[in-house]
Order: structure tokens, then C-alpha cells, then sequence
């Protein structure tokens, strides 16, 4: 018998006992520390998950589990506590505690509905509509009284496969490291944090968690969040995948119907129940039911499902949400007091469902000067990861399931395989394995036990085709090293033949990273490669190869150049990014070297030149061939906000501009004049961001100038360039690519100006048209212009389509694109691109 199958027989007879020590240590835990407990079922028996349990007039309180258990942790004394669930009549029970457990079971009858409001005539307006009226039109009092407020969040995440495929892509998906059992179903995610909210508004608020757990990760950190699932009903949107219309937003009307269901009675209070219908199921709303008290016409209840059209989404099936809300009289405020987010998924054969159930306690007033200026939008203490001890069942509202118990003894076992040596080198063996894949996806060989490895790029990924190369093949490898601390160290060689020009070109690149807090990076390398004069890559070198090959259409403009650099890279603060480079190239022009194609043979391909005044020819503007660039860039961005880990820090952006300012010298060596003269100064201004219109969709902005100090550039290399494109196919990699700009035709060395404007309008339109919106495409427009000293101006617009392709591979876009300037032809054209992430 192996040591390996000896270690795992062995972890199989401790997951045993650590399962019965667990489960015993839960029972006398529970039995010991519980105050009021019991389970909350029908008259039929039937548990009702998730029902809610708070003492009256204060906002302490709970959620029963799955399977109808609830444990409520009190001081000694005398309590009103009210249980209830939707759909059933509320409970109201006097409760006198001691220091011994209460046990407090509860059977909860139907709600009574009082229908006498229904009874209307056929051409009457629905009474529920008077009484949604009353709540829009004090939605803002309601906003206002709650802020602002801290609160103590307890949050449960849980994501259970439901079902999986046994192969996928012709592999086999086997148990996932034992997570699956026989009926191919299991635990995905299962994860539980503590934590104090503070809230003064949306875009003023901080988290701090306090205790955050990971089945099966002794350092894991949780995404449990209440800071981002903070889904407040009386807001006009909802902020999902994509923005919802709330119920009693303020023009919530025009997208929804109300039918009042009846009323019913919590002690001598009425209240309404009034079922929320979409007017039209693709437009960003949702549908269900709410609560309504009388009188005071805040909402109590809420119980809304969001589909799949209403979010555009290809993998989420339906999303439903569950709220309950309570007057907190100390606040004078109604707040909510537990919140479900309960939803379906599916993709490419895998489904599953998940549950986060978050319990909010302890509301309590909040001095807003106590936040400002402080952009720490989440804090995660450095002693919150805590494993499953005596300090979760202390501070743990809702019970687990007894099949979360298991997975957190079962997983912990688990993660002592996954980390042990003997399993980390059976998993590499088998990963490592060469297949006649690789030759399409490439190869990786991994050692998970050192953290190192190295990958090669496929040979038929890495084979292209130019007009000056020829058939290109080449040979990347990357060497790394990393650690859990956040080191990562890269050694990239690269070597590659051109069979038309007969040569070898290569380089040696590095790059290190030491930490994920400031995220120090450092990159260097040494090599002779060919490069575009545009060092931004407007062309892919597949598509180049696809339009040489086909249709005899050379895009790119390349030289040569023997080169040495390395650059560095800091977040200086939070809002504060800054880099510095130094690079060395030694330029020369190259001439193409073949006219051979599949397509189109009879013609002749473009020369590598380009049709620009500065360029002789396609020379380099001699003498300047060899050149020094030093480049130092800083960047800001107002008011952003980050999340601070044990490990980490992680950046979370803001919804201010992004500032950039870029300063570049290029010295030319061979000028035998003075150092002054043979200097030319690049400087550049950005302004970058998004911006929000709600239900009309969102947009992405980019505006730059740019301007030369001192003498003129002696390389077209270092103009200023633009992101132009020529092929009617592309990949649109950000929004300061333009879609109809020849490449390098407004390239200059004075004075330039563009910007760009992209809308995506989220269905917005698409909505309406019954093919678009059973397909999930949507539309898209923008605007870009330019304007130069030397060459003009130019402009352009598109619209069109986005989204296009079919379930999660809706990777295209499809425009016309209308253009006018000084130096292109202009007029009506179209381009078929995909997304960046592809």
C-alpha cells in the first residue's frame, strides 16, 4: 500500500472523529449557551424556513435556519417576542427568561385576509394604488429618518451544486476534490462573517468585520459583504447585475401594477398585502409581494423575485429577495432587520443555488463626522479569521444545517489533503500530463507544493503570419514563483524565426512583484523583437494574420529594434499611482519580405510604410535610429475607496475621474549637436472614467491632450499616436479606440486633442424589440474626435450592436460607424469587434 493512499486512509478515520467530536461539541454548546430556541412549522407540520423572530420595539432579533430552528441570545428579563413568516399570521408571545434555555416552538396559522378593500367596481382603480402613493410620496422621509446608523450584520453565504455534468470539454469533472457526493451534488461555498456596519449614505459608509470564515480555508477570507448587499427597498434602484426599479421608486407607475391582496392584523395594527406585477417582465423590475402598514404606509415585508430578462443575464436563473423591516423607536426610523437573497444558476451543465441570509442587530445612532474622509470602505481586522470554535457558536444568530457542519469537518479535513505534499504531487502528475490539447491550449507544468512551474504557449497559437517575417513561429515560455504572501517572480524567454526573412529574434523579460498593498511591481527585459511605431498595438497579430492570409490585407506598421528596459510600478497612496521607465533602442526599418497568400492572389500587399509626411519613404527619419526614452507617469483618482485585508489591500475605484499625467524625454544619442537639441519633451493629460444614467445605461469617457516641448521628435516612433483601426473585424480593447481612424494618419509631434464617449444603453432599448430581447443583445452608440496642429481634425459616431453571440459567449459587437476628416476618406462603414476580455 502507497504512504499517499496510507495519509488518506488515514485523514478518512480523523474526518470521522473530528465529525463526532464536532457534532457532540455543537450539542452540549447548544444546549448550554441557547436562550430562547425552538422551531416555527404550519399546522401541518410543515417547517417554515427562514421565519423571523425580534423582540418588539427593539431591534434584536433572528432568522430560523433551512429547517425552521432558531436560537435567540438574550440577557435575563421579560421580552415581547413576535414570530412571523409571509403568508402566515404573526405571533405575539410574552416571555419571561432566567438563565435556562426557553424553548419557544411556534406554529403559525394562515394569514387571515381581510378582502373587503377588493370588492371594487370593474372601471375602478385598484385600491392598492392609493395606498402606493402614500408610500412614494413619503419614500424620501423614510431614506432620510434612517440615516445615519451603525449596526451589527451577521452574514451567511451558501452555494450548494445541485447537479454536475461528469465530462466536460471531453474531460472528467470526477468529485471536484471530494466536494461532489454520489448524487453529483455539494457544498460550493459556504461561508460566514460578523461585522459592524456604519451608514451615512450610499457613497459615505464602512465595514468592519470582525470575524470572517471559509469552509475549508484556515486563511480564507469571505466575500460576505454587507456594504454590497445593502438593498434597500425605499431607494428608486436596486442595484443588481443591472439596476432595478424598486416598487415605491418615484416613478415606480410607469413600470408596474398593483393589486391590493387584502389586509390582516398585527395586534391592532393593520396592514396590506399588495402584490407588485411588472408591466412588462424584460424591463429591469421585479414582481411578488409587500407588506404595507396602514396609517403610517411604511413597508413591513417585502418578498420579490428578479428573472433572468430582467437582469440580462446568462447564467443567473431567478433572484429572489425576502425583507423584513421593524420600527426602531430609539432611532425613530423603520430599518431592516434580516434580508434573503435566495438564487438559481446554471452554466454549461453545472447548477446550483444559494442562499445569503444576513441578520441585522443592535441599530444605534451614527455621528457622520465620524466618516468623513474616510475612503476605508471595508476593514477586515487582522485577527478576524477565526475557525469553527467556541467563538462562532457565541456569536452565531441562525443555526447551522446539520449538513453545514458537516462541510465545515469535512472540508477542514479536506484542506489538510489539498496542502499535504503527497496530494499536491498526485494532482500536479495528473494535471501535468501532456495532451494533444495542449498543442491548441498550450502546457503547463506546475509543482503546487513549491509554488513554482512554467508554461509554454501553444506552437500553433504562437505561429503567425506578416508580410516582413513571413510564416512567424515561436517559443514563449514563463518560469514563476510565487507565494501566499503575495511574491510573484515571472522569467519570460521568448524566441521566434521568421522564414521569409530568415532571421532569429528573442528576448529576456522579468517581473516581481513583492506584496498586495502597495503592489510594488518591477518589469525589465533585453531582446531584439519587431514592434509597432504605435506601441499601444492597435493591431492584433491574429487578426493580422487572418486579413494577410485571406484576404491580402497587411494592417500593421512594424521596425525592428534591439532594446533594454525596465520599469517600475507603485500605488503610492490610496487615489495615488505612479510609475517611472527607462528604455534604450537601437531602431532599424524592415521592408517586406513576401507577397505570398491563400486569397486574393493577384493582388499586391501594401508595403510596410506609412502614407505620413514626417516618414521618408518608410524610413525612420534617420539619423535618430537609436534613441533613449525616460518616462515617468502619475495617476489620481479623487475619493477612492479600498478595502483593507490581512494580506491585501484591494482598490475599489470612485466614481470621480480618473486624472493621468504623463511626462516622456527622448534623448537621440547619434545627433552630434547640443544635448538641448537632440532632446525632445512628451507630455500628455487624461481624464478617464464612468458614469451612471440609471435605467438608460452607463458610459465610458476618455479625453486627452497632449503637446512636444523643446525640439522635435527624430523617430516616428515617439509621435504622438491614436488607436486607429482599418479592418472591418477587430478587438475594441478600451474606449479611446477609434472605430474608423486609419492608423497612423493623424500621428504628430505638436499640438493634439481627442476624446471618446460609449454608451451601452442595458437593454434599455433592446427591451422593446421581442428578437433582441429574447436573445439578450443590446444597443450601443459613442462619439470620438481629434484634433491636431500638423494634421487636422477628425470625428466619428457609431451605433450599434452589443452583446451579440449566444449564452455566456456573447462576446461581439456589430456597428456602423459614420466618420469625417482632414486626412481619411470618411463616410459610412461598419466593424464587427470583440469584447476586450477576449
Amino acid at each position: 500500500m502507497s504512504i499517499e493512499h496510507n495519509r488518506i486512509k488515514h485523514l478518512d478515520h480523523l474526518y470521522g472523529m473530528r465529525n463526532v467530536l464536532f457534532l457532540l461539541c455543537m450539542f452540549f454548546a447548544m444546549h448550554l449557551s441557547a436562550q430562547i430556541r425552538g422551531t416555527v412549522k404550519d399546522v401541518s407540520g410543515q417547517v417554515l424556513p427562514y421565519a423571523h423572530i425580534y423582540v418588539e420595539g427593539t431591534s434584536s432579533g433572528t432568522s430560523a435556519n433551512a429547517e425552521g430552528y432558531y436560537e435567540l441570545y438574550l440577557d435575563p428579563g421579560t421580552y415581547q417576542i413576535i414570530v412571523e413568516y409571509l403568508g402566515y399570521q404573526s405571533e405575539r408571545r410574552t416571555i419571561v427568561l432566567t438563565q435556562a434555555p426557553y424553548d419557544h416552538s411556534v406554529v403559525l396559522t394562515s394569514e387571515q385576509i381581510s378582502l373587503d378593500e377588493v370588492v371594487i367596481a370593474a372601471d375602478a382603480e385598484d385600491p392598492a394604488y392609493r395606498i402606493m402613493r402614500e408610500v412614494i410620496a413619503r419614500r424620501g422621509d423614510f431614506l432620510d429618518a434612517m440615516s445615519p446608523y451603525t449596526t451589527d450584520v451577521y452574514i451567511k453565504g451558501n452555494i450548494s451544486l445541485t447537479d454536475a455534468p461528469e465530462k466536460m470539454f471531453g474531460q472528467e469533472v470526477g468529485d471536484m476534490a471530494g466536494i461532489l457526493d454520489s448524487n453529483r451534488q455539494g457544498i460550493l461555498y459556504l461561508s460566514e462573517t460578523a461585522s459592524t456596519y456604519h451608514y451615512v449614505s450610499s457613497s459615505v459608509n464602512k465595514e468592519i468585520i470582525h470575524s470572517s470564515i471559509v469552509s475549508g480555508e484556515d486563511q480564507g477570507v469571505s466575500f460576505n459583504r454587507a456594504i454590497y448587499t445593502d438593498f434597500n427597498i425605499y431607494d428608486n434602484l436596486i442595484e443588481l447585475q443591472r439596476d432595478i426599479v424598486s416598487p415605491v421608486a418615484d416613478g415606480a407607475m410607469a413600470y408596474y401594477r398593483y393589486s391590493l391582496l387584502g389586509s390582516t392584523f398585527l395586534e391592532d395594527k393593520k396592514i396590506y398585502k399588495i402584490q407588485v406585477i411588472s408591466k412588462r417582465p424584460e424591463n429591469p423590475t421585479c414582481a411578488g409581494v409587500i407588506y404595507i402598514y396602514d396609517e403610517d404606509y411604511a413597508v413591513k415585508n417585502v418578498d420579490l423575485y428578479v428573472t433572468s430578462k430582467a437582469v440580462n443575464s446568462a447564467i443567473i436563473d431567478t433572484m429572489r429577495i425576502r425583507q423584513n423591516y421593524a420600527y426602531i423607536p430609539q432611532l425613530s426610523a423603520w430599518h431592516r432587520m434580516d434580508q434573503q437573497l435566495i438564487f438559481g444558476m446554471g452554466l454549461m451543465g453545472f447548477n446550483a443555488e444559494g442562499i445569503f441570509t444576513s441578520i441585522y442587530n443592535n441599530y444605534r445612532d451614527l455621528d457622520p463626522a465620524t466618516l468623513q474622509g474616510d475612503r476605508e470602505a471595508v476593514r477586515i481586522e487582522a485577527d478576524a479569521i477565526k475557525s469553527e470554535d467556541v467563538h462562532w457558536k457565541d456569536i452565531r444568530p441562525i443555526p447551522l444545517l446539520d449538513t453545514e457542519v458537516k462541510d465545515y469537518v469535512k472540508k477542514d479535513s479536506l484542506r489538510r489533503l489539498w496542502e499535504s505534499k503527497p496530494y499536491l504531487d498526485s494532482l500536479d502528475k495528473k494535471n501535468n500530463r501532456f495532451v494533444p490539447i495542449h498543442l491548441i491550449a498550450g502546457y503547463s507544468y506546475s509543482n503546487s507544493y513549491e509554488k513554482n512551474g512554467w508554461n509554454i504557449r501553444a506552437p500553433l497559437e504562437a505561429a503567425q503570419y506578416n508580410t516582413v517575417q513571413g510564416v512567424n513561429i515561436g517559443l514563449e515560455l514563463d518560469f514563476y514563483k510565487y507565494r501566499d504572501d503575495g511574491y510573484r517572480r515571472v522569467i519570460s524567454p521568448r524566441l521566434e524565426y521568421g522564414f521569409s526573412d530568415k532571421k532569429f529574434r528573442g528576448s529576456l523579460e522579468f517581473y516581481l512583484r513583492k506584496d498586495r498593498k502597495r503592489y510594488g511591481r518591477l518589469q525589465a527585459g533585453i531582446g531584439r523583437e519587431v514592434f509597432q511605431f504605435n506601441r499601444a498595438e492597435p493591431v492584433d497579430e491574429q487578426f493580422n494574420t487572418f486579413s494577410s492570409l485571406l484576404y491580402k490585407v497587411n494592417l500593421w506598421r512594424v521596425y525592428e529594434a534591439e532594446f533594454i528596459y525596465a520599469n517600475y510600478f507603485r500605488v503610492l497612496a490610496p487615489s495615488w499611482r505612479g510609475s517611472i521607465g527607462l528604455r534604450y533602442e537601437d531602431r532599424s526599418e524592415l521592408k517586406s519580405t513576401t507577397d505570398w497568400s491563400i486569397g486574393r492572389k493577384d493582388e499586391t500587399f501594401e508595403p510596410n510604410v506609412m502614407d505620413h509626411p514626417a516618414v521618408d519613404q518608410g524610413s525612420l527619419d534617420l539619423p535618430g535610429t537609436r534613441a533613449v526614452t525616460a518616462r515617468a507617469v502619475l495617476g489620481w483618482l479623487p475619493e477612492e475607496s479600498f478595502e483593507t485585508l490581512p494580506d491585501r489591500i484591494r482598490y475599489l475605484g470612485s466614481d470621480w475621474p480618473r486624472v493621468t499625467l504623463a511626462v516622456r524625454a527622448h534623448y537621440y544619442p547619434e545627433i552630434d549637436v547640443e544635448l538641448g537639441d537632440a532632446l525632445a519633451l512628451n507630455y500628455s493629460l487624461t481624464l478617464s472614467g464612468r458614469v451612471g444614467f440609471g435605467l438608460v445605461g452607463d458610459g465610458r469617457y476618455f479625453g486627452r491632450y497632449a503637446d512636444f516641448l523643446g525640439d522635435t521628435p527624430r523617430s516616428f516612433v515617439d509621435y504622438h499616436h491614436f488607436l486607429g483601426t482599418k479592418s472591418k473585424f477587430t478587438r475594441f480593447r478600451n474606449v479611446a479606440h477609434f472605430y474608423a481612424l486609419p492608423f497612423y494618419a493623424y500621428s504628430t509631434s505638436s499640438q493634439a486633442f481627442d476624446i471618446h464617449y460609449q454608451h451601452s444603453f442595458n437593454g434599455f432599448i433592446a427591451d422593446k424589440i421581442p428578437l433582441l430581447r429574447k436573445l439578450k443583445w443590446t444597443f450601443g452608440a459613442g462619439a470620438a474626435a481629434l484634433s491636431t496642429r500638423e494634421r487636422g481634425d477628425y470625428g466619428e459616431i457609431n451605433f450599434g450592436l452589443r452583446d451579440v453571440g449566444f449564452s455566456v459567449f456573447r462576446i461581439f459587437e456589430i456597428d456602423a460607424v459614420y466618420s469625417q476628416g482632414d486626412q481619411a476618406e470618411g463616410g459610412w462603414t461598419y466593424r464587427v469587434g470583440v469584447k476586450e476580455a477576449f
